[in-house]
């Protein structure tokens, strides 16, 4: 899903297991561990959310925190 902020735009992606890890609980279905995302500025890779940061819960929060670094790095400039 994507999604527009002060021109800038947010693709969010669910994290799930690792099917390894899905097989070792014995389980057909994967867990959620989290939401990435990626920004986009005129088509151009802005930022990304980085592989060692903690994964945001939920959608939301995922759209929060990626409105949350916009609003800081446009208030740096």
């Amino acid at each position: 899903m994507s999604e527009k902020y002060k021109g800038f735009w947010v693709s969010v992606t669910t994290v799930y297991e690792s099917t390894e890890s899905r097989l070792a609980r014995g389980d057909w279905q994967s867990r959620v561990l989290g939401y990435k995302y990626t920004v986009r500025r005129n088509g151009k890779l802005f930022f990304s959310l980085d592989e060692n940061a903690p994964l945001p819960p939920t959608h939301e929060e995922a759209i929060d925190d990626f409105q949350h670094r916009v609003d800081t790095i446009l208030e740096s400039l």
